[in-house]
């Protein structure tokens, strides 16, 4: 399709010199016409593309030198052009002006944005600054600083007391609940006293080998008693201060209850071993009886005691992990805050970035215009030279046409001067400062 077009334009430049009565070109000795050039016209470039294709036989190798050879006469020309070339340099002068003006905004664009890196750097710094005094003084933001060592004694007592309830409860409510004291006695397994009575070391196996139910019934009731614990320390939330004591003392009776269950039935199978080895008749256990017992109370305080110390110990270690979240929370409001100012220096990197590839390219636009103005260097149109190559390469295919040579060869060259325009039609873009004229 592109090939197409190409002969198209062609065809239009043929119409033209049809009606050109310019002379465009000499002959030289051997009767061919030589890449010669008079006027401003251009058609005898058809005929000279012919001639050449006959006398180099039409070959790519040979058309690609041809090129060259039209490229150069064509510079030739232009350079022999000394009112385009004051043109050129009155042009630069102006331009270079201009260019000036728009360097000096670069430059000052840099230097803003590299003031605005600075600031935001030490802005950082600034942070970073805060985050190190939170750390090492959280009293600042109103936030007590929270004491290592007594948050992990208080942690490793914390481990302590929960394997001492999970034991306890575990047989505690076995004893309670399921245990025979009766059968105990009489098979010489229990001898009354209150630890043989609470803590029996089989209770989960002996629970398990009557059915799961009774283990999983067992092992519910010690996560009560752990969840009573820790609902003591969800109280301790409650900002109003009335309304907390009240859940305090609330979830103190409950857990005080619940271990006077325990005691009481503990307290009543011990009863039970009492009558076995009574003599005389024993009055039907009551509960005022169980309050009066020793061994009721040291049921209750050997669970509830220990419940309450596990809950308020609970409560201290928890609260050691609020403050240092609380913390953290202030530490990461600067982090965050680094992190966007990091961004928008990127951000301005880049803008300086932008900045200096404008100022760079300027900067050879102006030295262009110092070469021009100074003479070193001649401003050269390529755009004329695109009829040139079109018709030469039209009087090279009319000869390999008229000679029979293969089509496809033919297309080769047309691409071959495609290449060559294109390659020179980029060049007519560069420099938008000098009437898209180029320097070679």
């Amino acid at each position: 399709m592109m090939l197409d077009n190409l002969k198209k334009i062609v065809q239009k430049e043929i119409k033209k010199e049809e009606e050109s009565e310019m002379e465009y070109g000499e002959r030289n000795n051997d009767g061919n016409t030589d890449i010669k050039f008079v006027g401003d016209r251009y058609g005898n470039l058809q005929r000279t593309g012919f001639e050449k294709a006959k006398k180099l036989e039409g070959t790519k190798s040979a058309f690609l030198g041809s090129l060259k050879l039209v490229k150069e006469n064509y510079v030739d020309q232009q350079r022999q052009d000394k009112a385009k070339e004051q043109k050129n340099i009155n042009n630069c002068k102006k331009d270079k002006d201009k260019i000036e003006v728009k360097l000096q905004e670069q430059k000052k664009l840099i230097e803003l944005f590299q003031k605005k890196i600075e600031d935001k750097k030490e802005k950082i710094n600034s942070l970073k600054r805060d985050i190190i005094r939170i750390e090492e003084n959280p009293e600042s933001i109103d936030i007590e600083k929270p004491n290592k060592v007594i948050h992990y004694i208080g942690l490793g007592i914390l481990v302590v007391l929960s394997l001492y309830m999970f034991i306890f409860y575990s047989s505690a409510s076995y004893s309670a609940f399921f245990k025979n004291f009766t059968e105990d006695f009489l098979n010489n397994q229990n001898e009354g006293g209150v630890i043989n009575a609470v803590f029996d070391p089989k209770a989960l196996e002996k629970a398990m080998n009557v059915s799961v139910m009774e283990l999983g019934f067992i092992l519910m009731m010690v996560v009560i008693f752990f969840a009573l614990g820790y609902i003591l320390h969800i109280f301790q939330k409650i900002k109003k201060t009335i309304q907390r004591y009240l859940a305090i003392a609330g979830i103190i009776l409950v857990t005080f209850t619940f271990d006077s269950v325990l005691a009481y039935k503990i307290e009543e199978g011990m009863y039970e071993i009492k009558v076995l080895n009574s003599t005389t008749d024993m009055p039907v256990h009551t509960l005022s009886m169980a309050i009066t017992s020793i061994n009721y109370w040291m049921v209750i305080f050997a669970g509830f005691l220990v419940s309450m110390f596990w809950g308020v110990i609970f409560d201290r270690v928890m609260k050691y992990y609020d403050v240092e979240h609380k913390i953290q929370q202030q530490k990461n409001i600067p982090k965050k805050e680094i992190i966007e100012i990091e961004r928008d220096i990127e951000e301005e990197k880049r803008k300086i970035s932008n900045a200096e590839e404008k100022k760079i390219i300027l900067e050879a636009e102006r030295d262009l215009c110092d070469r021009v103005i100074n003479g070193d260097t001649y401003i050269i149109d390529y755009r004329g030279l695109e009829g040139r190559i079109l018709n030469f390469t039209t009087g090279w295919t009319r000869w390999m046409t008229a000679n029979d040579i293969d089509k496809t060869l033919i297309e080769e060259i047309w691409k071959e001067a495609k290449y060559f325009i294109d390659t020179h039609r980029g060049k007519n873009n560069q420099d938008n400062n000098t009437d898209n004229e180029n320097n070679i």
